[in-house]
């Protein structure tokens, strides 16, 4: 019975450690090559004037929060004053991850950024993997991988260099897909409950990208090839 459980653990988790391999193994010395030489992911004038001074405004609070005990909730310096939720939502103000930021010295946050990025690109294909795997095929490890890849070294994944609160979609797309593929096959259906509660936390506009464009995608193209296979 313990040898039947470790052989499906480690055919359950054997892609997952293969992605994780291949992706830090590349993107460690990738990210530290970067560092050496001064260049950090800051994709486009508006990461350089957005993006970046957010996380550092976010890590400023967070200090200030636990040295005073205040929750900022209006800024005067933003136009002609603003609330900081409605102002910087879509900036990435509600990102978890900028919480860590506090723990990191301000010389060392543009680096910081970077990692965070590449961060949130992995996740990305964790969730993928997670996704593709909910349907039971029986594929190899490497194809797992290989189409892991595909997903999150695309165009897309360039074009959120410059604005990194995209790269929320490539960890939620998959997220709220398997919560739609559960609900269809009748398995706990507050999985995607759960994942439209957290994602307006992170940007309203990823959020109405996910939901709207790429589920209502996908559920047409299931329910047409369904109604192909049932033809056939």
């Amino acid at each position: 019975m313990f040898g039947t459980f470790t052989k499906v653990w480690n055919q359950r988790t054997k892609a997952y450690l293969v992605y994780s391999v291949c992706f830090w193994g590349f993107i460690i010395p990738k990210t530290y090559d970067m560092y050496k030489y001064g260049y950090v992911a800051l994709g486009g004038w508006d990461a350089v004037t957005q993006m970046y001074p957010v996380m550092l405004y976010v890590s400023r609070a967070v200090r200030g929060f636990f040295a005073h005990l205040v929750i900022p909730l209006f800024e005067l310096k933003l136009g002609m004053g603003d609330d900081l939720i409605t102002a910087l939502n879509w900036h990435g103000f509600g990102e978890p991850f900028y919480l860590l930021t506090a723990l990191v010295p301000e010389a060392y946050l543009p680096f910081f950024y970077t990692f965070l990025f590449y961060l949130r690109v992995y996740l990305g294909g964790i969730t993928f993997l997670w996704f593709v795997r909910e349907h039971d095929r029986a594929h190899s490890t490497a194809a797992y991988v290989i189409g892991t890849f595909v997903y999150i070294f695309s165009g897309f994944t360039m074009q959120a260099n410059i604005h990194i609160i995209f790269v929320h979609a490539m960890v939620y797309t998959p997220l709220l897909l398997l919560g739609g593929e559960r609900i269809l096959k009748k398995r706990d259906r507050g999985f995607l409950q759960r994942g439209r509660f957290c994602l307006p936390f992170l940007d309203f506009i990823i959020s109405i990208l996910v939901r709207l464009r790429w589920g209502c995608m996908y559920y047409i193209v299931l329910s047409v090839f369904a109604a192909a296979c049932g033809r056939m």
